[in-house]
Parts: C-alpha cells; sequence; structure tokens
C-alpha cells in the first residue's frame, strides 16, 4: 500500500532486527565496555519509546537475564589474575569480568529493544512479503505468540480453579494448572493446523499480503547502509 505524502511510516520490523544485528556486531568485533555500555543505554532508552507499560521493561528484563551471567563472570574471573587486591580478587579480573557482563548485557538489551518495537503480526506480514516461505512466517508467529498465550491460558486457569475452591498456590496447584494448560495448547495448536491447510498454507503458488507493512526507502536504505558501516568500523577497529 503506497504512502500518502507526509504520512508517518512506522518502524518495519526487519529495520528493529537490521538494527539489533548492528547492536550484536559492534558490541562483539569492538569490544569494549564503552561501547557496550552506549548500547545498553540506547536499547534502554529506544525500548521505553516503544509505548507499552511498564516502560522500564527492557530494562528490567536485561538486567533479569543479565545477572546470573554476570555472577557467573565474576566466580570465574575475578579469583584469577595478576594484580591481585584481597584474597581471591584480582583487579584485571574484576576489569575482565566487567566487560564480559557489559558486553552480554548489551547483547540482550538490543533484543529486547528491537522485540519491544515489533508486532508479531508486522513481523509474519513482512516476512511473508519478502518471499519467505508462509509455514516460516507462520512459525516465527507461533513461537514469538507461544508465551503470551501460555501465561494468558496460565492465568484463566488458576481463576477457574479459585472460583472451584481449589488451591492455585504452592506444589499441590501445579497439576491442576499444567495439564489443563497443555490441553489448551494442544486443543489451540490442532485449531490452527486446520485453519492453515484450510488456507493452503504450504502449498506451492504466489500469495499475497492483503495489507502489506508500510516502509519507506529511507528505512529500505538504513538497513543496508547500517550493518555495512558497522562491519567497516569493525575491521577499520581490527585493522589498527
Amino acid at each position: 500500500m503506497p504512502n500518502t505524502p507526509g504520512q508517518v511510516v512506522p518502524v518495519h520490523p526487519f529495520t528493529c532486527l537490521s538494527l539489533a544485528a548492528c547492536g550484536w556486531v559492534l558490541a562483539v568485533g569492538l569490544n569494549t565496555a564503552w561501547v557496550s555500555l552506549a548500547l545498553i543505554v540506547l536499547s534502554w532508552g529506544a525500548g521505553a519509546l516503544a509505548g507499552g507499560r511498564p516502560r522500564w521493561r527492557v530494562a528490567a528484563w536485561s538486567l533479569a537475564l543479565s545477572a546470573p551471567v554476570a555472577v557467573s563472570m565474576l566466580i570465574i574471573h575475578a579469583p584469577h589474575g595478576r594484580q591481585r587486591i584481597a584474597p581471591l580478587l584480582s583487579g584485571d579480573g574484576l576489569l575482565l569480568a566487567l566487560v564480559l557482563s557489559l558486553r552480554f548485557t548489551a547483547l540482550v538489551s538490543t533484543v529486547l529493544a528491537a522485540v519491544a518495537w515489533v508486532r508479531v503480526a508486522d513481523l509474519a506480514k513482512a516476512l511473508q512479503g519478502s518471499g519467505a516461505p508462509s509455514a516460516l512466517a507462520y512459525a516465527v508467529a507461533a513461537s514469538l505468540q507461544l508465551v503470551p498465550q501460555a501465561r494468558a491460558a496460565v492465568r484463566t486457569i488458576r481463576e477457574a480453579n479459585a472460583l472451584a475452591g481449589r488451591s492455585v498456590r504452592g506444589l499441590r496447584a501445579v497439576p491442576g494448572v499444567a495439564v489443563p494448560l497443555v490441553v489448551v495448547l494442544m486443543g489451540r495448536a490442532a485449531r490452527s493446523g486446520e485453519t492453515l491447510a484450510a488456507l493452503g498454507v504450504g502449498e506451492k503458488g504466489p500469495r499475497t499480503v492483503l495489507r502489506p507493512v508500510p516502509d519507506s526507502s529511507a528505512q529500505r536504505c538504513l538497513r543496508w547502509l547500517a550493518p555495512v558501516c558497522c562491519a567497516v568500523a569493525v575491521v577499520g577497529r581490527a585493522a589498527l
């Protein structure tokens, strides 16, 4: 669908994924604490601007996922170093653990920020519009929707158990939630399979997206130019 003049084009899913890939290239290729810290700040800011509540969810999830890795880095590297500052602690070991922890946090933050800006339906339509197999688009969309659907099903099952007077807390409540959850998810998968078969997903032949995801020439240029610039930066630093 063509864009009318002056219309604001939303961020395309491929643009978000391309920028996330650029973040990974910079974090791994340059491998400095300052680059990782800058990527973390930019990713958290982008996550806050993505909308939704709470706005700090990208930062919170990044810290939650990175904290165990940071602890393991500290345990592995802090005791081993040449600059001994305390028993089982070394200055260069602490510095190495900090750099590795910041790099991991940057990698996680860039992915979460990209996901915060991407709608699952738009990503599936963009994949289908790019010429990718329709089965791949459905598999990606179904995988990304599995956790929210399971969370909603668990909430409904717990409410039903509470209304029936059954326990909803502790280990005794697990069988009453796990078994209905599996049944709900399997039933939903079976119904989805029937729907996809009726729509001809997996069959050969051309397909047209009824309402394509809005895109712009500026975003298409950015998706190609940004990775090239990041690769040049990494190669240039390695050559110095």
